[in-house]
């Protein structure tokens, strides 16, 4: 499964009139405007193991690093030096392969890199090979089974194609098919299509007027040879075209989780460690996602889930988590905070790259006012309850208690139209004793027009790096959740207090002091 987390797109949106209208594409050359972030995270399987790779960067401070984070003990994260300090995009191949893809920001070049994870004889990632694509910015890629790599070139506003089949050398020179200068909505990612729908590359498009549809815009070549571009009516589908859960699952207020399998069919959610099936139902056979009534209690936080075709032997679905949950992200004027989030597998003791972000944007159909943006993400390490979140009288629901806060700064060009990614990496100590403690985030922003917007209150417990034995269906070795941890009052207290002395040490000693107050304060008086 692909987690494309794409930082943000510097183009003109505006909303196109109609449905379905059949566009030829013009040949006008865009101009070339610079992003200054990236980020993609890929989740994968391989064998009977679990894990990640993620590469987050923004200028000034870019990194060329991208970190690997195996679900597995006897194997620590560590990270690879890429080509490039922006990352585009990646894909898994098949058989263990990788493409991503990135910009190099001190010299300009687009880069594409292929790399593997293989299992045997030993669990280990290997750099195959990079290679230069000079003047290009590869925001996003998407090989085609049929032997085709496909490109969205951010720089240019183009989509590009080069022939290529895994194993055979990188290409370096890609053919522009579509012209995309000319046109009202904003590329955001490449993909097939769906099995019910018309052959195709599809596009996922972003439009002016709406916060967040899933707009999807198809490139055909006609019967000349001519690639055109289809702009399609506004749907919601899953991205996946196997079982699919829809996250984050909300805890403690479940209430319904979403399911999508392109054939429909009945299933059994289990759980990861133990295999007990804690749900089991039955959606129809169509596409799109379908709510399923959960009861209380199903989900535990700190547990890993998976969904089980009846009659399968094996997960048919990746692993997910639930979080906890309150509250929702607010918006002023056009300016919207997302919800918080980070894969709850990843805050495990140890980890050095454990990252919570999420996405501050706007989609106003106008240009967003040149600053900077700032981000202020809170934390409290705390059991969650009624009285660890407090509702202000202007309705957001906020942190009670946070014991230290966090800074990200990005800076917001004229041209900036969609939104930007926020995020903040909070190393977590490899200590034990943290094993099971609950820390709940909340991101503040502050937008260039001096508007302020909250996300949820989210979070999860700290893992243990113990992996559990997994039988031949369980679907691989993951951190140990650590349960509740320490059942006296005595242990809970110092456990609790071990987390905060981490968070306070993490953010450089920045904690409430008074602060967050003024934040309350600026929220239900008028900084707004």
């Amino acid at each position: 499964m692909i987690t494309k987390t794409v930082a943000h797109i510097d183009l003109a949106v505006r909303l196109i009139a109609g449905s379905a209208a059949l566009l030829t594409l013009a040949t006008a050359a865009a101009a070339q405007r610079p992003r200054s972030s990236g980020a993609f995270a890929v989740q994968y399987s391989l064998g009977a193991t679990w894990g990640e790779v993620t590469h987050f960067a923004k200028t000034p401070d870019s990194v060329r690093q991208m970190t690997w984070f195996p679900y597995v003990t006897a194997v620590p994260s560590a990270q690879f030096a890429m080509p490039f300090d922006l990352p585009g995009s990646c894909e898994y191949l098949g058989n263990g392969q990788f493409l991503a893809s990135g910009k190099e920001t001190t010299n300009g070049n687009g880069y594409l890199v292929r790399f593997s994870i293989a299992s045997t004889p030993t669990l280990q990632l290997t750099i195959e090979e990079s290679v230069a694509i000079p003047g290009y910015d590869p925001l996003d890629i998407h090989y085609d089974v049929s032997g085709r790599i496909f490109l969205y070139d951010v720089w240019a506003r183009s989509v590009r194609m080069a022939p290529w089949l895994v194993g055979a050398a990188l290409p370096t020179q890609f053919g522009v098919i579509a012209d995309l200068s000319g046109v009202g909505w904003t590329p955001w990612t490449i993909g097939s299509h769906f099995p019910d729908e018309t052959p195709g590359i599809y596009l996922r498009a972003v439009e002016g007027a709406a916060l967040d549809p899933d707009h999807r815009v198809r490139l055909f070549q006609d019967g000349s040879g001519n690639w055109q571009v289809e702009n399609l009516v506004v749907v919601r589908q899953p991205i996946s075209t196997g079982w699919s859960v829809r996250e984050p699952i909300r805890v403690p207020h479940e209430g319904t989780i979403e399911l999508a399998n392109g054939g429909g069919g009945a299933f059994s959610i289990k759980n990861l460690e133990t295999l007990a099936i804690v749900l089991q139902g039955s959606i129809p056979p169509a596409t799109g996602w379908h709510p399923v009534s959960v009861p209380p209690g199903a989900f535990q936080v700190g547990a890993s889930y998976f969904v089980e075709a009846v009659g399968a032997s094996a997960p048919s679905s990746k692993p997910f988590e639930p979080t906890f949950r309150f509250g929702s992200p607010t918006m002023q004027d056009s300016y919207q905070m997302k919800e918080g989030w980070y894969r709850p597998a990843t805050m495990t003791v140890g980890n050095s790259g454990f990252t919570v972000f999420t996405d501050l944007i706007w989609a106003s159909g106008g240009a967003a006012p040149a600053g900077d943006v700032y981000g202020y993400l809170w934390a409290a390490a705390e059991e969650p309850s009624s009285t660890s979140v407090t509702t202000l009288p202007t309705g957001e629901t906020v942190l009670a208690h946070p014991q230290a806060m966090f800074t990200s700064e990005l800076h917001a060009a004229p041209d900036e139209t969609f939104g930007l990614p926020l995020y903040m990496q909070v190393p977590v100590p490899n200590h034990e004793n943290l094993v099971g403690q609950a820390i709940l985030w909340q991101w503040f922003g502050v937008t260039p027009t001096n508007k302020i917007v909250v996300s949820d209150v989210f979070g999860s417990r700290i893992k243990g790096t113990a992996s559990a034995a997994r039988s031949s269906n369980g679907g691989g070795s993951q951190p140990q959740s650590g349960g509740t941890g320490p059942q006296t009052p005595e242990q809970r207290a110092a456990r609790e207090e071990a987390a905060r002395r981490w968070l306070e040490r993490a953010s450089g000693g920045r904690g409430a002091n008074g602060g967050y107050q003024e934040w309350l304060r600026q929220l239900a008086g008028g900084r707004r």
